[in-house]
């Protein structure tokens, strides 16, 4: 794969090789890895864009962890204001809602009192599956899954529904800097 090439390096100074001596490249390419020194470039530039990378993924792994340590004091703080008022606010709601109204609403936010639906609590699952078994089997569900792993090599090839995928090349590029990277599918 034949690309242009312009590198601002960490002053982001403008940088560039000699221009492309492959014949067949397209008219404006800068640069192709033809050569062991254009690969090293290649390899150096990489390198130093996944460190700048890496130090930038570093610092925003600290401010979240800030961020995270600051929403968990303001999150506590909201629960232990819901546990002590929470009660005594739906009951100072409810005397000033307007009649007929379902929600309390003022310039802070709103408290809403609704009825929920009943919903089936199973309290002993093995008697209610027995029970369903025989009353209602529409409500029993069974599931199948096929183990691959669980299946003998040798046994692939001859069984239905099954076949090996094809082998296929993949490439990888690893500057030692990040977690290696797969390129293409």
């Amino acid at each position: 794969m034949i690309f242009s090439a312009v590198w601002y390096n960490k002053g982001m100074e403008e940088e560039t090789l000699t221009p492309n001596t492959n014949p067949d490249a397209d008219e404006g390419a800068q640069f192709a890895v033809e050569s062991k020194e254009s690969l090293e470039w290649f390899m150096k530039r990489l390198f130093e864009a996944e460190s700048e990378l890496a130090k930038i993924e570093e610092q925003r792994k600290a401010i979240n962890a800030n961020l995270d340590t600051m929403a968990n004091e303001w999150r506590a703080k909201a629960g232990r204001l819901r546990y002590l008022y929470s009660d005594q606010a739906a009951a100072v709601a409810k005397a000033y809602m307007p009649e007929g109204r379902k929600t309390y609403s003022c310039p802070y936010g709103k408290i809403s009192f609704r009825m929920t639906s009943p919903r089936v609590l199973i309290n002993d699952l093995e008697a209610a599956k027995r029970w369903a078994r025989t009353a209602c089997p529409s409500a029993i569900r069974v599931e199948e899954k096929l183990l691959v792993s669980a299946i003998p090599k040798d046994a692939i090839e001859s069984a239905p529904g099954l076949a090996w995928s094809e082998p296929e090349e993949r490439l990888f590029i690893d500057t030692g800097v990040l977690k290696e990277i797969e390129y293409g599918s």
